[in-house]
């Protein structure tokens, strides 16, 4: 079961980490009617794991605004399926370490 998440993203992984966090800000942004932040660059999200990696939680939270066009999409997916079991999700994240050949 392990094996899986070693095929996952460092930034998918991260984003599913705060799911249940960035599912109210999701909803937030739907009843309000207004629009998901833009995408970070490649270099941008870059710094911002680096400064995730170095224990700064801001830079979790702007992964998490800035991705979350990518999240509504993940959920709207896989909504109907068995895929995304919430309650595992936040042992795999804690447990999950990057590997070093990860590429964005």
């Amino acid at each position: 079961m392990g094996g899986e998440w070693s095929l996952v993203p460092s930034f998918l992984v991260e984003l599913c980490s705060t799911l249940m966090d960035g599912l109210m800000l999701l909803v937030s942004y739907i009843s309000n009617g207004t629009t998901f932040a833009q995408p970070l660059s490649k270099e941008e999200e870059e710094e911002c794991l680096k400064r995730l990696a170095e224990g700064d939680l801001a830079a979790k939270d702007e992964l998490i605004e800035h991705n979350m066009r990518l999240v509504a999409h993940i959920v709207k997916k896989f909504e109907n399926t068995n895929v995304i079991k919430l309650q595992y999700i936040p042992k795999k994240i804690t447990t999950y370490t990057q590997p070093l050949s990860d590429s964005f």
